[in-house]
C-alpha cells in the first residue's frame, strides 16, 4: 500500500479527494437545513437574480480550467520537445506528477459546479422546493473544491517547479558543451 502512495501524481488525487471532503464537511456546519419541505429559494427577476450570478461564475470557471488544463500542455510539451538526451523521448521530474494531477482534478468539481448549478436552477423553477439544503451543500463544495484544488495545485507546481534540479547545456570557457545542473547554471554574456 506505501508502494502505491510513492506512485506520481497519487498524492495529488488524495489531496484532491480530502479537499471535496472537507469542504463538504464545512458546507454542512455553514448550511443548516431550513424548516421541512422549504426549499432556498433562487431569484428569477430582480436586481439580484440569477443569470447575471451565473454568468459570473461560468466566466470564473471557464478561466480557472483554461489555466489549469494549458499549464498542464504547457508542461507536458515541453517535455517531450526538450528530452535529456537526443535518443530518449522527454519526461517530467516525479515532483512535478501530483501538483498536474491536483490541477487536472480541480477542473472536475468546477465543470460538476456549473452543470450542478445550472440544473438546480432549472429544476427550482419548476419546482420550488428542488433547492433543499443538501443540493444547495453539494454545489457549494464543488464550486470551492474547484477553486482549491486549483490554487493549491498551483502554489504546489510553483513550489516543485523552483526545487527541482533542472539539467540544462552550456558551454565553458574554452568552448566545449558541458552538462549545467541547477543553481550553478548561469548564462553566459
Amino acid at each position: 500500500m506505501f508502494r502505491a502512495l510513492s506512485a506520481p501524481g497519487v498524492w495529488g488525487v488524495v489531496v484532491g479527494v480530502l479537499i471535496f471532503v472537507s469542504c463538504y464537511a464545512f458546507a454542512t456546519l455553514a448550511i443548516k437545513p431550513l424548516e421541512k419541505g422549504l426549499g432556498y429559494k433562487i431569484d428569477h427577476n430582480g436586481p439580484r437574480s440569477f443569470e447575471p450570478g451565473m454568468a459570473r461564475y461560468t466566466r470564473l470557471v471557464e478561466f480557472q480550467i483554461g489555466l489549469a488544463t494549458g499549464s498542464i500542455v504547457l508542461l507536458g510539451g515541453s517535455s517531450f520537445l526538450h528530452p535529456a538526451d537526443k535518443l530518449a523521448v522527454g519526461h517530467l521530474p516525479r515532483p512535478y506528477g501530483s501538483p498536474l494531477v491536483l490541477l487536472a482534478m480541480s477542473v472536475i468539481p468546477s465543470l460538476l459546479f456549473i452543470s450542478v448549478f445550472m440544473y438546480s436552477y432549472e429544476e427550482s423553477l419548476h419546482d420550488p422546493k428542488f433547492y433543499r439544503h443538501h443540493v444547495y451543500r453539494f454545489v457549494t463544495a464543488l464550486g470551492f473544491s474547484g477553486l482549491l484544488c486549483f490554487a493549491i495545485g498551483y502554489i504546489w507546481l510553483a513550489f516543485a517547479l523552483v526545487s527541482t534540479d533542472v539539467h540544462m547545456t552550456g558551454h565553458d570557457s574554452s568552448g566545449e558543451q558541458t552538462l549545467l545542473v541547477g543553481p550553478q547554471w548561469r548564462p553566459t554574456p
